[in-house]
């Protein structure tokens, strides 16, 4: 098994002092996630982007850190119920239903803003797993992502002429096979969230990998283990809610 560590929601409107303490457990253990940038934050508050957030930013970069391209403001919408979507389990977007050419706008801003300020982003990652195949044909021809770590499997995959680096954990797992993205939050992570991180990191430590490392790794072509790995994620996804559920409703019965 080999992990690798995804930060979200990186900007100006972020948690200042837990990231910090993120950002030290992870220096202190040598560890170089990859982290989810966002250029132009409308979503988490009013604060602005500035130089000092900016140089921020490069320094992560600098240090080794692989910084993605999240989205361009952050900025969500419910997915109606029937609209197609790459990730099932998504329920709200940025991109998805818009035209591709306003896709392709929203990336061109994107990625514009970053490299005035020096940055080089090198995987998108879609603002709460919501993105469609317009999102996916409008990478392809904007031809300087190639990465999206997203999908379900359990190796990086080919498909529609980008990578896909799957993320479907968001803990560090005990055991398992394969490539394992965690997607951690640092923004609305406790005290015992950033100290079971660290006892993780400790069990796993010789596991940890950085994106530099999936870059190296061959990339097989979508086919039966994607086909396997979705079948049975679904399965246990929608059994989990199911069983979380039954578990409000008997707790609510029991309050009233």
């Amino acid at each position: 098994m080999k992990i690798l560590i995804r930060l979200d929601d990186y900007s100006p409107n972020r948690n200042v002092a837990k990231w910090d303490k993120v950002e030290q457990l992870l220096d202190e253990m040598h560890v170089k996630p990859l982290v989810a940038v966002i250029p132009n934050d409308r979503h988490f508050g009013s604060r602005p982007a500035t130089e000092e957030y900016w140089r921020s930013v490069r320094a992560m970069q600098e240090k080794g850190w692989t910084i993605g391209l999240h989205g361009e403001s952050h900025v969500l919408s419910p997915i109606p119920s029937r609209a197609p979507r790459e990730i099932f389990f998504a329920t709200k977007a940025e991109f998805i239903g818009l035209p591709l050419e306003a896709q392709m706008d929203k990336l061109r801003a994107a990625w514009e803003l970053f490299q005035a300020h020096g940055i080089e982003p090198v995987a998108f990652v879609a603002p709460n797993h919501g993105f469609d195949a317009s999102t996916v044909n409008a990478l392809a021809i904007h031809g300087r992502l190639r990465f999206i770590s997203d999908g379900i499997s359990l190796r990086p995959y080919r498909d529609r002429s980008l990578i896909w680096v799957p993320q479907v954990d968001w803990s560090v797992p005990r055991f398992g096979w394969g490539l394992r993205t965690i997607c951690l939050h640092p923004s609305t992570m406790n005290e015992r969230g950033i100290e079971d991180l660290r006892m993780s990191l400790v069990r796993q430590l010789h596991s940890v990998i950085d994106f530099k490392s999936v870059l190296s790794m061959p990339a097989a072509d979508k086919g039966t283990l994607e086909f396997l790995c979705r079948s049975g994620f679904k399965s246990f996804y929608r059994a989990r809610e199911a069983a979380s559920l039954l578990l409000r409703r008997t707790r609510h019965r029991s309050a009233t």
